[in-house]
């Protein structure tokens, strides 16, 4: 019963700013920054809403959904404001969000396994900003691939628990070579576009 409240507050609030945002874009011919100011506040107000509701009814599940429904907010917000960097916040907090999330479902789990899953969790929102880049606005952006993948790294090695932690410390002969790797990588690839133009 709180689950459906929780996902009908969210669905109504998400069609009522695509709404006030169509309305004042369209009819009103607002400024452009003036939406974001707009969509910015409402989100604000309802992060005030979802706090006192999750005071009032003392249960947790409203704050265990809250960093989703931010991070949902935060892409609405992107999509219909056509603003591909808000994907950014907006996939961070749903990680965010995910891995709480999981970890909350999963109490019965000794710690390690609850730590390893948040991280998971967690990049799992960075990746979300890649693919979401892709299917909404046909852009290709990798960068988050970067902070994603180590998280994803860092979930696991904690999983396996003391042979992660050792396998951790064997990687920090290689981080250096690595970042020498991808720096020469990114400076050929500028000297290869720059020689085409």
């Amino acid at each position: 019963m709180t689950f459906l409240l929780l996902l009908s507050l969210v669905n109504m609030t998400s069609h009522i700013l695509s709404l006030t945002y169509l309305y004042f874009k369209e009819v009103k011919m607002v400024k452009k920054d003036d939406l974001g100011k707009l969509f910015l506040g409402s989100i604000l107000i309802l992060a005030g809403t979802f706090m006192v509701l999750a005071n009032f009814f003392k249960l947790s599940i409203f704050g265990i959904l809250f960093l989703p429904s931010l991070g949902l907010l935060f892409i609405i917000w992107s999509i219909v404001s056509k603003e591909s960097e808000l994907l950014v916040p907006g996939g961070i907090i749903e990680g965010l969000g995910l891995g709480l999330v999981v970890t909350s479902l999963l109490s019965g789990f000794n710690e390690p396994t609850r730590g390893g899953l948040f991280f998971i969790g967690f990049s799992i929102g960075w990746f979300l900003i890649t693919l979401l880049c892709k299917l909404i606005f046909k852009k290709i952006i990798l960068w988050p691939f970067i902070p994603g993948f180590l998280l994803l790294l860092l979930g696991f090695l904690i999983m396996i628990g003391d042979k992660g932690f050792k396998l951790f410390q064997n990687l920090n002969i290689i981080w250096p070579f690595i970042l020498i790797v991808a720096g020469l990588i990114i400076i050929l690839t500028f000297f290869k576009v720059e020689s085409r133009r």
